[in-house]
């Protein structure tokens, strides 16, 4: 897509967030245009696992492979913005600054070694679109400013954006936890490491993504018995789940006397990275056939 050198406008992303969310475009257009909102701007969309090291970067604009490449195998893990990105508020724009003090930035060997080394930047300008107790994805843009006011600015402009990235990316779930079980593709999910697992009566798997199909692979965190049952490795996880899909298999009945409903359990875990602490970091959902 051939679109101006010139610093996008909140406009232009705006209708670039919902243009990748409706396929008329693709979120590389978008960090593409991000990245010239910011002196020597580099922007990325990435995906943190709270509870270990794994991080995935799956859509970026400005950065070299290799500084991918070395951020995911060492230098997530003691990037000093992440734990502490817990504490800010979803969906405020906020620089690097308002996270982790600069004097404390500039003695990590995240700064020297990673930041300014192999990127030549200074900060960063960030916002988070989704949380939960164990998991964050956020949209942010690594640059060599370090005027205040400039990147104040530029933080004021991601919290504009925030509420459309929210919408874009609740669409885009929803939509492919419908894809995942028609497997319709690579959706989204599969981009940024969830898996995603359909199982009916008894809790027997109906179908999977791809990220799924790994996790069953290496048995962990659940594991498929021989009948197609799916068992969680910790207790308390497999009883919440049972408990979830016998109140399912009972509202669905009480309403048309037919057999359970598929239910959806998506796994934000990355596979190919550490297996999660705790198999209680998942979510379920129920789908009611039409």
């Amino acid at each position: 897509m051939n679109r101006s050198s010139k610093a996008a406008d909140t406009a232009e992303l705006t209708e670039l967030i919902y243009g990748a969310a409706f396929g008329d475009c693709g979120w590389q257009d978008f960090l593409d245009r991000l990245a010239t909102t910011m002196p020597n701007g580099r922007s990325a969309l990435h995906y943190h696992d709270l509870a270990s090291p794994a991080s995935f970067v799956p859509y970026v604009s400005g950065f070299s492979s290799e500084a991918i490449e070395q951020f995911n195998s060492h230098f997530a893990a003691i990037n000093p913005w992440i734990p502490k990105s817990v504490l800010v508020p979803v969906g405020r724009g906020l620089s690097g600054e308002d996270i982790v003090a600069r004097k404390d930035l500039l003695k990590s060997e995240f700064y020297n070694d990673w930041l300014k080394n192999q990127t030549g930047c200074e900060t960063t300008v960030g916002v988070t679109i989704v949380r939960s107790p164990t998991r964050t994805l956020l949209v942010s843009t690594c640059t060599s400013s370090t005027d205040e006011e400039l990147n104040q600015q530029a933080a004021d402009q991601y919290t504009a954006l925030a509420p459309h990235l929210k919408r874009a990316f609740d669409f885009l779930r929803r939509r492919d936890l419908m894809l995942a079980e028609q497997h319709e593709g690579r959706t989204l999910l599969d981009t940024i490491g969830v898996g995603v697992i359909y199982v009916g009566d008894n809790l027997r798997i109906r179908s999977m993504n791809n990220n799924a199909e790994h996790m069953a692979a290496k048995g962990t965190p659940f594991r498929v018995a021989i009948n197609g049952r799916l068992f969680m490795d910790e207790w308390e996880t497999n009883a919440a789940l049972e408990l979830l899909a016998r109140r399912s298999a009972s509202r669905r009945n009480r309403r048309s006397g037919s057999s359970g409903p598929l239910a959806a359990a998506p796994f934000a875990s990355r596979w190919c990275g550490e297996a999660p602490r705790s198999s209680r970091n998942f979510s379920t959902g129920r789908r009611w056939p039409c």
